[in-house]
C-alpha cells in the first residue's frame, strides 16, 4: 500500500506552574525528530497555556482507519518526547490531523484580504463619506474589528454585499413639497 503523508498539530494545556523553559522546548523538537516526527516546529503557550507542536507523518494501511491512526501515533510520538525532554503537560487540548491532499488545497488558497474605510470606497467606488451611510444598512457586513484607525472588515464579506447589492445610480431624488 501506498503511504500517505499527513500534518499534525498538537496543543497541550499549561500547569499554570509557569512556563516550561524554552531550551527543553527546543529539545521537544530534537526529541520529535529523533522519534520520527518530520519537520516538527514546536511552540509555548498558545490557548491551552502548554507546549504544542507541528510536525508530519506517514501511515500505510487503510485509509478509514488513518484518522484513528494518527491520532495514535502522533500522540504517542508527542508523549514520548515530552517525557525524553522532561516537559510536563496537562494533557492534549487539541489534535489536528491535515491530509496532505487537504494540507496542499489550505496552501492554494487565496488569503483573507482585510479593508479600512478607504479600501471599501474604492472597491464600491463611493465616497468615504457613502461609506458611513453605507454602514446603516439592512446587511451591511458588521466589521470584524473596531481599531482607533476606523472599522476593518473582510473583503469577502463586503464582496458578497457588493454582488447583492441593487444599486442606483445617481443621486436620489429629494422629496417636494407642494
Amino acid at each position: 500500500m501506498k503511504a500517505r503523508a499527513y500534518s499534525v498539530s498538537i496543543e497541550t494545556w499549561g500547569l499554570g506552574t509557569g512556563s516550561v523553559d524554552a531550551d527543553l522546548v527546543s529539545d521537544l523538537g530534537v526529541a520529535l525528530e529523533e522519534l520520527g516526527a518530520l519537520g516538527p516546529s514546536t511552540s509555548i503557550g498558545g490557548l491551552a497555556g502548554g507546549v504544542g507542536a507541528s510536525f508530519g507523518v506517514f501511515a500505510d494501511g487503510d485509509p478509514k482507519d488513518d484518522l484513528r491512526h494518527i491520532a495514535r501515533l502522533a500522540s504517542s510520538i508527542f508523549t514520548r518526547a515530552c517525557r525524553r525532554t522532561g516537559i510536563a503537560h496537562g494533557g492534549v487540548a487539541r489534535l489536528d490531523i491535515l491530509s496532505e491532499r487537504y494540507l496542499e488545497r489550505d496552501l492554494e488558497r487565496e488569503p483573507e484580504r482585510y479593508a479600512g474605510v478607504t479600501e471599501l470606497a474604492d472597491l464600491f467606488g463611493v465616497s468615504r463619506q457613502r461609506v458611513w451611510e453605507l454602514r446603516r444598512r439592512a446587511g451591511f457586513p458588521a466589521p470584524i474589528a473596531e481599531l482607533a484607525a476606523g472599522p476593518v472588515w473582510t473583503v469577502s464579506s463586503l464582496q458578497r454585499f457588493l454582488a447583492s447589492w441593487s444599486r442606483k445610480p445617481g443621486r436620489p431624488r429629494q422629496a417636494t413639497t407642494g
